[in-house]
């Protein structure tokens, strides 16, 4: 006696149903109702789930304490220097929660920094004032914004948020002109003894971007080093960095925990899963595509030879949309066959079309050392500043300045290929051999297995090992492959089991698994679930594994299970928005539908409540015959729903 178990899964219940597979009656069903994972749930923007909450109170305690953190630690340098009125005996630890309660250090915070900011720029001030001014950038020190691979022109840094007249940095970069920003901030203020009025501009109602404040604290710097021989190199160290080298994490003032690394949650390869997959814009991954794709054009009903391959790779890279006629006419060949239409439309390498420009490198790219373009890769794909990118490029690749200038502003696709690079080189090989993609996974797997031994092959064995494979293929092309692949493998290369388990794109099974009676628990158990990126779905499978033990425990092992998800968890939260309005459009027609049908003494029935709906969205006219259809015969059987 087998059994069944159905699933109905939505947000907030799961419905089941426990029938007996061979007389198929029902032993038991229910509905389990549990919390919704979400708060404010299909309210659109303002849903949000509950661990995003926890999350979101978390980073505030966080923000505060490290804020804290940085102003204690600064007024101790400060202190130490004589840069502020407070002596050291106040800054000791049983003191220091009172010192911010000293008169000394309530008047050294009545100074108007904004005034000092302007003066110090021109005129000496005093060790005190000048120690007000670090301490005020410290508290607003703008956002460590990177200007590369970002749409200026919407992002909301730089363009405002007009509705709440907040300015975005284009328009605070326009109005300061040559002037630092505590200058431009000075003449904002009102004149003293002068109340804000409220159509004066704002200080505060702005983004300013970090490198803002870093280059007018090292101009105020460099003009009180001329005043103060106690201004040192080591003391500008350690309050706001060195300007030379880049780094956002020097100084107290500036001082950024740098962010952690978020390579853990790159996903595995599709083909080697201990490795993570490599970004689309890696170089050898757009070799991959490019000669996937030339691997898949027949002329004149066989392959491409080995030079025309390689005109067409050169002319891939270097453009980033082109029509196929223009491949044609690459080869000079208009009056072949190609397998390809003329005006079909083939999306290059944006990368190397960018990087293969005349201002930039222009064709000599492609003949750089492949180490060379890695390093170029690497430096574009991680580089978040493009005024140290157009000097790095400058200095370690030896661009002008205008090609500096254009490389700066060259962009990189940073999401992920569902390959690694390893795996992309081993298919590659073969790729570049004129073999299909298909085969080239195979054959790139077992280049894979063979490891090191792959290097000491003979160019014959080679050859042979790919026309076996190819051979293989098309004489089981539809059936029996893999096993016949296996055979040869196993019987005439003596490959061992090991070496199987390390070939690409073959399912290998794994005896190694343990059957359960029911769900497990357990940290690991846990991570499948918390895997799912959908945290309503997450929290409906949770409360599933909890209701599949309960009926495994009272009723015995469950040989199959049939499980229907609800549309809630397939879509967003905007989604839900749109469809739960709609909903209630159609529940508050129903209602006036039925109000309308009753005055006018007609059976409430399905067909009377479908012709009244698509009479109002009809306006009352047939979409057939163009004429107006009368209420008093709308129910009759003149009218039919077709």
């Amino acid at each position: 006696m087998s059994n069944l178990l159905g699933l109905s899964l939505d947000v907030g219940a799961i419905g089941w149903t426990l029938i007996d597979n061979d007389s198929k009656r029902v032993k038991d069903m229910g509905t389990y109702v549990f919390p919704v994972g979400s708060e404010n749930y299909g309210s659109g923007y303002r849903e949000v789930s509950k661990n995003s909450l926890r999350t979101q109170y978390r980073s505030k305690r966080m923000g505060y304490s490290r804020k804290s953190r940085r102003k204690k630690f600064l007024i101790k340098l400060l202190v130490a220097h004589g840069m502020c009125p407070l002596k050291k005996s106040h800054i000791q630890k049983e003191a220091f929660k009172t010192c911010f309660q000293r008169k000394e250090f309530i008047d050294w915070m009545k100074l108007n920094p904004y005034h000092l900011r302007a003066k110090a720029v021109d005129e000496e001030i005093s060790l005190h004032e000048l120690g007000r001014i670090y301490y005020h950038i410290l508290k607003r020190r703008g956002f460590p914004f990177g200007k590369r691979n970002t749409n200026s022109k919407t992002n909301t840094l730089f363009t405002g948020i007009p509705q709440f007249n907040r300015l975005g940095i284009k328009d605070l970069e326009r109005k300061m002109g040559e002037e630092t920003l505590g200058q431009y901030f000075n003449s904002l203020l009102p004149p003293e003894n002068v109340s804000y009025k409220k159509e004066r501009e704002r200080i505060r109602n702005r983004f300013v971007n970090r490198e803002m404040y870093i280059e007018e604290a090292h101009i105020i710097w460099n003009k009180q080093t001329t005043f103060h021989s106690e201004l040192n190199e080591e003391l500008r160290n350690e309050l706001i960095g060195n300007p030379e080298v880049n780094s956002v994490t020097k100084g107290a003032v500036f001082f950024q925990k740098p962010l952690r690394s978020q390579k853990h949650k790159v996903g595995k390869c599709t083909f080697e899963p201990n490795k993570s997959r490599c970004a689309i814009s890696n170089l050898v991954y757009q070799d991959l595509l490019a000669y996937k794709w030339i691997n898949t054009i027949k002329k004149d009903g066989g392959c491409l030879s080995y030079e025309e391959s390689e005109k067409i790779y050169r002319f891939f890279m270097a453009n980033s949309r082109f029509k196929f006629r223009e491949i044609k006419q690459l080869l000079d060949a208009r009056n072949s066959q190609f397998n390809k239409k003329n005006n079909d439309v083939i999306y290059g390498s944006r990368l190397n079309s960018r990087l293969s420009d005349e201002d930039i490198f222009g064709m000599d790219w492609f003949d750089l050392p492949f180490s060379k373009r890695k390093d170029i890769w690497h430096a574009l794909y991680f580089f978040s500043n493009s005024d140290r990118l157009q000097t790095h490029a400058q200095q370690k690749w030896g661009l002008g300045n205008v090609a500096a200038e254009k490389i700066a502003k060259v962009e990189v696709d940073k999401r992920y290929a569902p390959i690694s690079e390893k795996a992309a080189k081993n298919i590659l090989y073969f790729l570049q051999r004129g073999v299909s993609y298909q085969l080239s996974v195979v054959l790139g797997g077992v280049k894979n297995s063979l490891s090191s031994v792959w290097d000491n092959i003979e160019e014959t064995d080679i050859q042979f090992i790919i026309n076996k494979v190819v051979s293989l293929y098309r004489q089981n092309v539809r059936n029996g492959f893999l096993t016949k692949l296996k055979e040869f493998l196993l019987d005439e290369m003596q490959f061992s089991d090991f070496q199987i388990k390390k070939l690409y794109g073959l399912q290998v099974q794994n005896s190694d698994f343990t059957i359960h009676k029911k769900f497990p628990f357990g940290a690991k158990e846990d991570k499948e679930i918390n895997d799912f990126k959908n945290p309503l779905l997450k929290n409906t499978l949770f409360q599933a594994r909890k209701i599949i033990n309960s009926v495994i425990d009272k009723y015995g092992v469950i040989d199959e299970i049939k499980v229907e998800l609800n549309t809630n968890l397939k879509t967003n939260k905007f989604q839900r928005f749109i469809y739960r309005l709609d909903k209630k459009r159609v529940a508050k027609n129903r209602s006036r539908y039925f109000s309308r049908i009753g005055s006018l003494s007609e059976n409430l029935t399905e067909l009377n409540l479908l012709k009244m709906e698509l009479w109002e969205e009809c306006s009352g006219i047939c979409p057939y015959s163009g004429e107006p259809i009368p209420m008093d015969t709308l129910f009759t059987d003149n009218i039919k729903v077709v």
